[in-house]
């Protein structure tokens, strides 16, 4: 659905008849033709109007007041009318600049993807009621398949995809042998290199929006409240969400490249890391979760630290891989938690943790043995 797309039913109802002939006698001949018989027939009848003279000047007046009424009718009307062309034309100004905006996301040069990120920005920014249907774009943009610059260089590639984009041009040398395949590998590489700065860009703008600042009760002007992110599949380089505000959270099975930084964040709703691969330090630190929580089959390939984080409802970690250091120290879980066929392959640590209710670690494997703080059934 278009930007403004959004009318009320009351608003359509008085446009469709505002044109015709019969809605003017309707809201303007009829009351006045009324109001000023009425005020006619008052006068005559608590006015002394014997004398003809008087009957004539009180039948004026009250032609006056009819008239006068017909008059701030019409203004009325008028003003009405200026409003919802007024309102119509600024919704076709930002329907134009959304739709130039994701047209520029197509872009095969990053400058104008760039400013195509920035004008959807804009466009959140200054319209509320958009700002969901913005940060879907930025999502999908950063669900599209990307390369990062130093996974292996594929055999065949057409081009880095991207949502409402074409096939890159340059791609095409990488079919070709000797001079040309490595001009055409250095093209694709510098290629994928402005692209990740660009995705770069869409994390920031995420990150920086969702972040209410120091007083959540008074949040910045450029909050955005009550988002949802949905980044299933996306490939992100440097999470960071960092004291971020967000109603939900979907990361399934996408790739976290570096690090991830989500520390003294909140999740209103539910938050799916299922299948999330966190190729480097994953930091969760003081962290609320008020819905559920997921970690299903993610993989923390360095260090994972959830010190401090509140698990309200649901935690789920079935099946994950801790490959490094893991910390759980001072977490609260209230609800339902799973460590069940998870693997500690580096130290865990669960010092000071409160379960409401004892998880469940049925098929767990600890490098060390069971930790004693860690009650069990």
């Amino acid at each position: 659905m278009k930007p403004g797309s959004l009318r009320g039913g009351r608003g359509r109802w008085w446009r469709r008849r505002e044109g015709t002939w019969w809605w003017a006698i309707a809201v303007i001949v009829v009351p006045v033709t009324v109001l000023a018989g009425v005020a006619i027939t008052l006068l005559l009848v608590f006015v002394d109007s014997s004398d003809p003279k008087n009957q004539i000047e009180l039948i004026k007046t009250g032609l006056t007041l009819g008239a006068g009424t017909g008059g701030v009718l019409a203004l009325v009307l008028a003003r009405r009318r200026q409003w919802f062309t007024e309102h119509d034309a600024a919704e076709r100004r930002l329907t134009e600049l959304y739709l130039k905006a994701v047209e520029q996301l197509g872009s095969d040069r990053a400058a104008i993807r760039h400013g195509g990120l920035y004008a959807l920005e804009r466009v959140a920014q200054g319209n509320p009621s958009q700002r969901q249907t913005v940060v879907n774009v930025l999502c999908a943009y950063l669900r599209a398949p990307f390369r990062l610059p130093d996974e292996p260089h594929p055999r065949s590639r057409a081009g880095i995809r991207r949502p409402l984009a074409a096939s890159r041009p340059g791609a095409r040398h990488l079919a070709a042998g000797g001079r040309h395949q490595t001009s055409g590998v250095a093209a694709f590489d510098d290629e994928t290199r402005q692209e990740q700065e660009v995705r770069l860009t869409a994390q920031r703008i995420l990150s920086d929006h969702i972040r209410p600042g120091p007083d959540r009760d008074h949040p910045r002007e450029t909050y955005w409240a009550d988002i949802d992110l949905d980044l299933t599949g996306a490939v992100l380089l440097d999470l960071d969400l960092d004291h971020c505000h967000l109603r939900s959270g979907r990361f399934i099975g996408a790739t976290i490249a570096r690090n991830t930084l989500v520390r003294h964040a909140r999740f209103d709703g539910n938050a799916d890391f299922g299948r999330v691969k966190f190729s480097g330090v994953a930091q969760f630190e003081s962290t609320h979760f008020a819905g559920h929580v997921w970690f299903t089959a993610t993989s923390f390939a360095q260090e994972a630290d959830f010190s401090d984080v509140e698990f309200n409802m649901v935690a789920w970690f079935r099946s994950a891989i801790f490959a490094g250091e893991t910390l759980f120290r001072r977490s609260k879980f209230a609800g339902k938690t799973s460590f069940e066929s998870v693997a500690f392959k580096g130290e865990a640590s669960f010092e000071a943790t409160n379960f409401t209710q004892p998880p469940q670690l049925e098929g767990a494997d600890f490098h060390n043995g069971l930790p004693q703080e860690l009650p069990h059934r």
